[in-house]
């Protein structure tokens, strides 16, 4: 019982901490709020650029890859996530 508590304890430290290194890297993205919105504003016309031609692209050679654009696009987007994620 006693480990238990430990590896509790441990845990809740560290997720305390993490939440305070989070909160102060979010305090520090948002003092520049201008530089946080262009740079924000910059991400989402690059995604959705890249998505509208890769949505472009399959839909007209799609058919004959044997691909639909909503599958191109899923494919997209997965590929995207494990960036996101993994860094």
């Amino acid at each position: 019982m006693e480990d238990n508590r430990k590896i509790i304890m441990k845990l809740t430290n560290t997720m305390r901490r993490t939440g305070y290194l989070l909160s102060v890297t979010t305090r520090g993205i948002l003092s520049y709020q201008e530089d946080f919105l262009i740079g924000a504003l910059g991400v989402l016309l690059f995604h959705f650029t890249n998505l509208a031609a890769v949505y472009l692209v399959f839909d007209i050679a799609g058919p004959s890859l044997g691909w639909t654009p909503e599958q191109a696009v899923f494919l997209m987007a997965v590929s995207n996530l494990r960036f996101a994620i993994g860094g």
